[in-house]
């Protein structure tokens, strides 16, 4: 039965995104442009965040300003830089430091130069990539069950729950 069901959930997607036109886009791209507004006015662009943070991101901001990954200078500044066979390195999520390296390898040009340790790029990559999320959950919910339901449950989703106050807020 699961199979099934399954099955016809996959092919109502295929179909949906098939006849997918001009105003489907353009809903999705409001609902985007909504939720990227709301997460960016809120983000925290501030330099003092969780250590979770910044051992995230430090590690793509040390690459592009310094163009090395030994994180030795900054051992102490987090519980998760820690030394591993003699290397000081970041125990964080590797696909996560990589967007990191790509806010900051975009933004360089407005900071790199003062070698100063900023946050902002990572914290401007979290609010893209949750509204990116929060709009891939809206169209998904959106061709399973209707357009209305998919909008009411994505902004229950996107505004009520962790996904604003916390991954919105900061890239972890």
């Amino acid at each position: 039965m699961a199979t099934i069901v399954s099955g016809m959930a996959e092919s109502r997607l295929i179909a949906a995104m098939r006849r997918s036109r001009h105003p489907v886009r353009m809903q999705l791209a409001l609902f985007f442009l909504a939720a990227l507004l709301v997460y960016a006015v809120t983000a925290d662009y501030d330099d003092v965040q969780s250590e979770d943070v910044v051992a995230t991101v430090l590690p793509a901001w040390h690459l592009v300003v310094h163009h090395s990954i030994d994180l030795a200078p900054y051992e102490d500044i987090s519980v998760w830089i820690v030394d591993v066979d003699g290397r000081v390195i970041s125990n964080r999520w590797p696909g996560t430091i990589l967007v990191a390296l790509a806010s900051y390898g975009i933004t360089a040009p407005l900071y790199a130069w003062s070698g100063r340790f900023v946050i902002w790029p990572a914290s401007l990559a979290a609010a893209v990539i949750t509204a990116a999320a929060a709009t891939a959950t809206f169209r998904l919910l959106w061709v399973m069950f209707g357009r209305r339901f998919g909008l009411i449950a994505a902004t229950v989703v996107s505004f009520g729950t962790g996904v604003w106050t916390v991954a919105a807020e900061a890239l972890w």
